[in-house]
């Protein structure tokens, strides 16, 4: 499994930025940054949430302000492969995850309704009394 997202992160950032400046390692790194920050979790948590690359990526841009133009290069590596590293994941899958709605306390809170939709229970409201329906003979047209 830790082959899976090494090996294919390198591959996919190699094919898509096709750059020397790049240090794959970084990368391989970060594809699996997401795995081992939800290990004492036990299941897909806040590693696996978009928040935790943006904020990754936010905070290498910041920290590497005014230093060296390589160690900023090297260590955007890392929130790249933590794109990288959800995608292979396919934490997009599960949107209550990806979209940290457990994280930011706005957990979906509701019922399930039909197909399986999740329901805000305040936008629930009971359905009005259904009219007897008749069924009227329907009449050819003319001709026929």
């Amino acid at each position: 499994m830790l082959l899976w997202f090494a090996g294919l992160s390198i591959l996919v950032v190699a094919n898509v930025f096709r750059s020397t400046g790049l240090d794959y390692r970084f990368v391989a790194l970060g594809a699996l940054l997401p795995l081992l920050v939800d290990v004492p979790v036990g299941h897909r948590a806040v590693g696996h949430a978009l928040i935790f690359p943006v904020g990754l990526f936010v905070a290498v841009m910041l920290v590497t302000t005014g230093r060296p133009r390589l160690l900023r290069r090297r260590l955007l590596c890392v929130p790249i492969g933590v794109f990288v590293g959800l995608v292979l994941s396919g934490a997009f899958t599960q949107d209550h995850v990806f979209l940290a709605a457990r994280l930011v306390g706005g957990a979906p809170r509701g019922i399930r309704g039909p197909r399986g939709v999740l329901v805000d229970r305040r936008s629930v409201r009971p359905l009005p009394p259904r009219a007897p329906t008749r069924v009227l003979a329907c009449r050819s047209a003319p001709g026929r």
